[in-house]
């Protein structure tokens, strides 16, 4: 037996997946072993967890790679009048970047975030979207759950911003030495914050020319720099200091906010500015005070700044909460404590320093009020306290600044909320400072609102008048410049089996002896008169397939040769297959295979050169395509052939992914499936799985009452919840048209002693073992699979057929 042979078959498939016949039994001390092995996500007690002091890496759950990415995106509905759109403050145009992303378009991604949201990259890192797209996103209705949309968006301007590819001016503008005198009027933007940059940039955009930002500090961002800590960013100016906390200072180891987490900023952000500082070190228990974004950003980063336990108290409950749930959540997974009801009323020193702090329970009355109860005290050990109860403008100085400004009961200027105008016609307002915007995307709408206003101000007093309308230029960069105004499947180029005919004619006798209840020998022929690459020219396969006097002959020449059933294979590469499965029938073939693959291309890369690409000249051919992409031209052969000749029988292959998509083939005339594409894919036991499936459809449809069903689906249940529905002549020649035609030929034009093998980045793969077992059971053995690591290993057997490439879910990894 070929399998007494080193390496056995029964070793090499060892760890392949098997469908089974028993249930197993393994002890439960056994298993609790066995699966911390295997564990991925850390361990829930805190002796395990992972350390967070001074660790700074991006821990934000919506980060996406490119890969999911592309599967995020490809989840969205692209739905009608996008409900996530109207829910963006800045009214990114969220369905086209999705689309974008989906079609692998990164920059035109990108393009469309930037154009209505300069600061698009910071806003899909830190947005709260379950209070905003997210929140709107008809998913949300559906158990899959709604879209990632902070995470595509960061995703996408991220690849764009790595492009190095910089914005240029409006090109619809006129020269800048062309343009009017109220164009270059000098604007001052007081504070590099978001709603300065986002003004500024628009206001560029428009044409403006003399902008000046100006920035106390010595780095640029605003608030959005200096207290968004770095692991979630690669309120109003001062803190609301309670009366009991007056007179403490930060070597007592009391913080504000405001204090805190500027100084974390700027020791954990590199290139925040010149001052190197260091983190604050917080050993021991820290007090965290308040509810909001803010509180539970300081409870992370006290963490990272080497507390051991941190507690966030606040004084309503839980219900109550001010932080959106990605904040609350985060500080959850990372252990820190949430103790609800209590209001601080005495601070506890000892030697100086802070030792504690003493609180009292609070309590909701009928009439909704909060409640101090002073007779229910409670005292916390603590060696820090950081409140984080608000912040207030209270700089006299700043104060002094704005007048003549009329300022509202807040201590902030009155504004126009729809223009963003102040009591002085010339000044305008927004972010922090206007009190309108509570995060970093309204502070950037803020801006945004405040440049086609200032336009439309500035004009007007050039006797220029500019709509209400607002009108404002999209982001362009040199890309948009170029000119162009003139006019889940496989591809195979493999010629024939490395194996010999000596080969297959043994492993035929081995499988019967495996099998001892068949007779010896093959039960049944395919004839193969249907593939596409390299057989052709040498006068097999197509060559074959395509000549309806030769199909007939070489059925009737295999008819007189042997006794048991054969196919023949058709090609859909013909004008009329039908008149091909004619021939098959009346040289007395048993039944035909519909269909081979279809002679296609599987595409280029941006250089011009083609995949697969073949030896050192990267040349290529036509070659076979199969899987999911020619389902639609084996339906139409299978029910053509099928009507032509009623009862001669057809084996359908071709896009057979599913039980349900097998059971369109039989409805179409088929009277047997074969599968391959999808079993490369993924593995055998899809076999077993999709004979499962048909059962079940067959029975379903002898079930009276069920009339309603889709195959094993029931009727969709209305899930609406929580919301009522309410020139190419100039371009030859240029290296651009007909550029990869010189990689594409015939077969015999390559070169096949250019081997290549398959390389595994042992960093890259996440050990799903899907490249082990296709080649294992579809290529050609040649990848080993480490029981204890997972770890796969290619041989010297590979043969660089690149199925493991084809069906390895990780970008790059081989």
């Amino acid at each position: 037996m070929l399998s007494k042979d080193l390496p056995d078959i029964e070793n090499i498939l060892a760890l392949n997946p098997r469908v089974k016949t028993h249930a197993e039994i393994i002890s439960t001390a056994t298993k609790k072993k066995e699966k911390k092995h295997w564990k991925r996500n850390p361990e829930r007690g805190c002796d395990s967890c992972v350390k967070l002091e001074n660790n700074f890496d991006d821990i934000k759950h919506t980060t996406l790679s490119e890969r999911g990415a592309l599967r995020e995106a490809l989840r969205c509905l692209k739905c009608a009048d996008a409900p996530c759109q109207k829910s963006c403050p800045t009214n990114l145009d969220i369905k086209s970047f999705i689309t974008s992303i989906s079609n692998k378009n990164y920059y035109g991604a990108a393009r469309s975030i930037l154009s209505d949201n300069p600061l698009g990259l910071t806003c899909g890192m830190v947005c709260p979207t379950s209070e905003l797209c997210v929140g709107g996103c008809n998913l949300y209705a559906s158990e899959e759950g709604p879209i990632n949309i902070g995470g595509l968006q960061q995703f996408a301007t991220e690849v764009f911003s790595k492009m190095g590819i910089p914005q240029i001016r409006n090109p619809e503008l006129p020269p800048a030495d062309e343009m009017p005198d109220s164009y270059n009027v000098p604007i001052a933007l007081i504070g590099c914050g978001p709603a300065s940059i986002s003004c500024a940039s628009f206001l560029a955009r428009l044409g403006y020319s003399d902008l000046t930002i100006f920035e106390k500090e010595k780095y640029i961002g605003g608030l959005s720099m200096s207290e968004i800590p770095q692991y979630r960013l690669p309120g109003l100016p001062q803190a609301n200091r309670a009366q009991i906390f007056q007179g403490l200072t930060m070597e007592q180891g009391f913080f504000t906010s405001k204090d805190f987490l500027p100084i974390v900023a700027s020791a954990s952000k590199p290139g925040m500015c010149n001052c190197h500082s260091a983190l604050p070190e917080l050993r021991g228990v820290v007090i965290v005070l308040g509810a909001g974004d803010t509180a539970f950003d300081c409870a992370t980063s006290a963490l990272r700044c080497g507390a051991k336990r941190v507690f966030v108290c606040f004084r309503k409950g839980f219900t109550n909460i001010r932080a959106v749930p990605e904040e609350m959540e985060l500080a959850k997974e990372e252990l820190c404590e949430f103790l609800p009801f209590l209001s601080p009323r005495k601070v506890l020193l000892k030697g100086g320093r802070v030792a504690g702090l003493e609180f009292c329970r609070t309590e909701q009355g009928e009439d909704g009020q909060w409640l101090e109860d002073e007779e229910q005290t409670v005292r916390l050990k603590a060696n820090y306290i950081i409140s984080a109860f608000g912040s207030m403008l209270g700089d006299p100085q700043v104060v002094e600044a704005m007048a003549p400004l009329k300022l509202n009961r807040w201590g902030t200027p009155e504004i126009n909320t729809d223009s963003m105008q102040t009591s002085e016609t010339w000044v305008f307002a927004g972010g922090d400072i206007a009190g309108m915007a509570n995060t970093t995307v309204e502070s950037v709408n803020d801006g945004k609102q405040a440049s086609w206003n200032m336009h439309r101000y500035i004009q007007s007093l050039h006797g220029q008048a500019v709509d209400a309308v607002p009108r404002l230029p999209l982001f362009y960069s040199a890309i948009d410049a170029v000119d162009i105004s003139v006019e889940g499947s496989f591809l195979n180029i493999e010629l024939i089996s490395e194996k010999t005919a000596a080969y297959w004619c043994r492993s035929v006798a081995e499988l019967k002896k495996d099998f001892p209840n068949n007779e010896s020998g093959a039960d049944a022929l395919e004839l193969n008169l249907s593939c596409p690459h390299g057989m052709g020219e040498r006068g097999m396969g197509l060559a074959c397939g395509q000549d309806i006097e030769l199909v007939r002959n070489i059925c009737r020449w295999v008819r007189a040769a042997v006794s048991i059933p054969f196919f023949a294979k058709l090609t859909p590469n013909v004008t009329n297959i039908v008149d091909i499965a004619t021939a098959a029938y009346e040289g007395g073939a048993d039944g035909v295979t519909a269909t081979n693959t279809v002679s296609g291309m599987m595409g280029l890369k941006a250089d011009a050169s083609p995949w697969p690409g073949v030896g050192a000249g990267k040349r290529t051919t036509y070659g076979g395509v199969s899987g999911n992409a020619i389902r639609p031209i084996v339906l139409r052969a299978v029910s053509a052939i099928s009507k032509a000749l009623p009862g001669f029988p057809v084996l359908a292959t071709g896009g057979i992914d599913s039980a349900e998509t097998g059971l369109q083939f039989l409805h179409v005339g088929a009277s047997l499936l074969q599968v391959c594409s999808a079993i490369q894919n993924q593995d055998f036991t899809l076999i077993e799985d999709y004979c499962v499936g048909l059962k079940t459809l067959l029975y379903l449809k002898s079930l009276e009452g069920l009339g309603d069903w889709d195959g094993q689906s029931p009727p969709t249940q209305k899930h609406q919840k929580g919301k009522p529905v309410p020139t190419v002549e100039e371009l030859v020649g240029k290296d651009v048209i007909a550029r990869a035609l010189r990689y594409i030929g015939a077969y015999q034009e390559l070169d096949n002693k250019e081997q290549v093998l398959a390389l595994i980045d042992e960093d890259m793969c996440i050990n799903c073992g899907k490249c082990y077992m296709a080649c294992n059971d579809s290529g050609y053995q040649a990848i080993t699979f480490d029981p204890e690591t997972h770890l796969p290993f290619v041989t010297d057997s590979c043969t660089g057929c690149t199925l493991c490439l084809s069906v390895c879910p990780i970008i790059d990894c081989i």
